[in-house]
């Protein structure tokens, strides 16, 4: 998949998730609704959140990260989508971390220990998913090392 490919998906994805949810928004009451409206509401505003944050993460992480010559090249391309995928799966994290407080907020138990505990869990989802790059990275360089 291309980077352009990417954007534009990401983009059509994330309109029409907040199409979604605005239409969820408009025509659902919370006082009548029975599970199925609340499952609906969070779930089209996480998938909203996920394409948005996803969005603006990728540019962000391809502007700052972008390689300053000119020259395009096979590594710079796969480097670039790396980032994109990085940025997606961060958007996962702090899409998840909002949905779970408005969630909580919903049903009165958001306290600060509940928010702690919640960070700490992604902030360790996180660090294991990196430590899982770094031995696909080290396995690959060390592979290198021993051919030459």
């Amino acid at each position: 998949m291309t980077l352009k490919l990417y954007i534009f998906l990401i983009t059509i994805c994330a309109i029409l998730c907040w199409i979604s949810w605005g239409i969820i928004l408009w025509n659902i009451n919370p006082s009548e609704t029975e599970i199925g409206g609340f499952i609906l509401f969070y779930l089209s505003l996480f998938l909203a959140l996920v394409g948005a944050i996803a969005l603006v993460g990728s540019l962000i992480r391809i502007k700052f990260n972008r390689n300053k010559s000119s020259t395009r090249t096979l590594a710079l391309d796969k480097f670039i989508l790396k980032q994109a995928v990085i940025a997606f799966r961060q958007a996962i994290w702090f899409s998840s971390l909002i949905i779970f407080f408005l969630i909580l907020q919903g049903v009165n138990l958001l306290y600060w220990w509940n928010i702690s505990l919640f960070v700490l869990f992604l902030a360790v989802l996180e660090f294991f998913f990196i430590s899982l790059d770094l031995k696909k990275y080290d396995g690959h360089s060390m592979s290198i090392n021993r051919k030459i």
